[in-house]
């Protein structure tokens, strides 16, 4: 008679998610039927337990980091398991139940002599769909066993073969560098406003050389001097330089001051031609000069501050 356990596992989740393509989920079946129904009894609800513990810790290794796997334990999945015998079996209901990974637990007794305790034969099959259609079997003896055993031996299959199975491991995040304060800038100065007033005016430098106007003036007084008193000199020229009694009707000695006179006369005229020159020609600007001269229609303006 064939005895079928079920293998029935209530397990809660780690509080962390699993890494992709780590396997998640797993569905477990276990055949029993050749062994005695004492010792079927006492590992059916065992050994599932077992080979999910040696699946998981085999996994953790290859992984690097602790695996937690959710079982799945509909009671149909887990029948389609056991009347499975083949790998392509176990694929197909791997991936109709979207299960990670199947597994299927055979326990079998070997012929046993009356003197000592049976030997039985542990064999797993480990398959899964996705990515590819893979599969894993291992077995071991177990001579001399009792319930403990054969629980342990299973645990230690599961283990080994786990240990095979490929897991796309994705890489540690790299470190970021350390990311610098940004460097606090000064704010720059405000330059002050532009100033609105107009620069002071640059002093003219004076010519190299001038007349000074006092000079061209006197030469114009001078001049204008030497002409009345040439014109003077040439009016009593021939008169009498004495005075006449009153019996004589000419003077014994008369004036001679033409020739003078008139060279005063020329005189007097170039010194005011000099002193005109001077003003108009030759004197300061009007800047270093306190004496102004104009024309109006026929005269001569001069004008100063002293």
């Amino acid at each position: 008679m064939r005895t079928i356990t079920t293998a029935i596992l209530i397990l809660l989740l780690a509080s962390y998610p699993a890494q992709a393509g780590v396997p998640e989920t797993v569905a477990i079946g276990v055949d029993t039927s050749n062994l005695d129904p004492k010792i079927a009894a006492e590992i059916q609800d065992s050994i599932p337990v077992y080979a999910w513990n040696g699946l998981r810790d085999g996994l953790s290794k290859v992984a690097k980091t602790k695996v937690q796997l959710i079982p799945i334990s509909e009671a149909k999945i887990v029948e389609q398991i056991q009347n499975c015998d083949s790998e392509a079996c176990l694929q197909d209901v791997a991936q109709s139940a979207s299960a990670d990974l199947v597994v299927r637990v055979k326990v079998q007794t070997k012929k046993a002599s009356k003197k000592r305790k049976p030997e039985y034969v542990i064999s797993l099959i480990v398959v899964r769909a996705l990515p590819g259609r893979d599969a894993w079997q291992d077995k071991s003896d177990c001579k001399d066993c009792g319930s403990s055993e054969i629980n342990h031996m299973a645990s230690l299959v599961a283990g080994s073969i786990a240990e095979k199975i490929k897991i796309d491991v994705p890489p540690p995040p790299k470190a970021t560098p350390p990311v610098s304060p940004p460097i606090a800038t000064l704010p720059q100065p405000i330059p002050p406003p532009a100033s609105i007033m107009n620069p002071p005016p640059v002093a003219k430098e004076p010519s190299e050389w001038y007349v000074p106007r006092y000079l061209s003036i006197s030469a114009l007084g001078g001049g204008a001097a030497l002409i009345v008193t040439g014109i003077v000199l040439r009016k009593i020229d021939g008169d009498g330089s004495c005075t006449l009694p009153a019996n004589k009707q000419e003077c014994s000695r008369v004036y001679s001051t033409g020739g003078l006179g008139t060279g005063l006369i020329w005189g007097g005229g170039a010194a005011m031609l000099g002193g005109l020159a001077g003003l108009l020609f030759f004197g300061p600007s009007s800047e270093n000069s306190h004496v102004a001269v104009g024309f109006s229609g026929s005269s001569l303006l001069v004008g100063g501050a002293f």
